[in-house]
């Protein structure tokens, strides 16, 4: 006996598979930053290739929204942060920092890799009131950051009061000519 397939079942079949295919996802991208909500945010990608006018080996991944309002500044003041506190790591002071310049690229895929800069680095002491608000709000970012982590209330909090107090704000601002 055989079993015939019929116009009616093939029909059928058809609308099953056009359903299947509308409801399968239209970006295939499976990395990237998203959002809360689950849709992808589109990055810019930057790295340091000047420091002080002299030629660097490119280092660094600094990343800003696509649709930022100030641009690579965003970026170069990451990058600057970056700088001040492998100084100070060294034993160095943050006004070493201060008056040093430097070329961010742009190295997002499809991009044109313009170069972005100077920019000066500017070292700004904080106002004990500032520096006591800026201090709390890194420990309690900390705390939260270790919670999630898994880590128990009184271990996150030794870790915590360990931080060291800020004291200096670090910020790129461009040289103009």
């Amino acid at each position: 006996m055989v079993n015939s397939y019929s116009k009616k079942e093939f029909q059928q079949d058809l609308k099953k598979l056009a359903k299947l295919i509308n409801d399968f996802p239209k970006t295939t991208q499976a990395g990237g930053k998203r959002s809360k909500d689950g849709k992808l945010v589109k990055m810019r990608t930057f790295e340091v290739v000047k420091v002080d006018g002299k030629n660097v080996k490119p280092h660094g991944n600094y990343q800003i929204k696509e649709d930022s309002k100030v641009g690579p500044e965003v970026a170069a003041t990451k990058a600057a942060k970056m700088m001040c506190r492998k100084i100070k790591k060294n034993g160095g002071k943050h006004t070493e920092c201060q008056g040093k310049t430097l070329v961010i690229r742009e190295k997002t895929s499809g991009s044109a890799h313009k170069h972005f800069g100077p920019y000066e680095l500017v070292v700004e002491q904080l106002t004990p009131k500032e520096s006591q608000a800026r201090t709390d709000a890194l420990r309690k970012l900390t705390e939260k950051r270790l919670k999630k982590e898994g880590k128990s209330a009184k271990e996150a909090q030794k870790v915590t009061s360990k931080l060291a107090k800020v004291t200096h704000r670090v910020v790129a601002k461009i040289m103009r000519k």
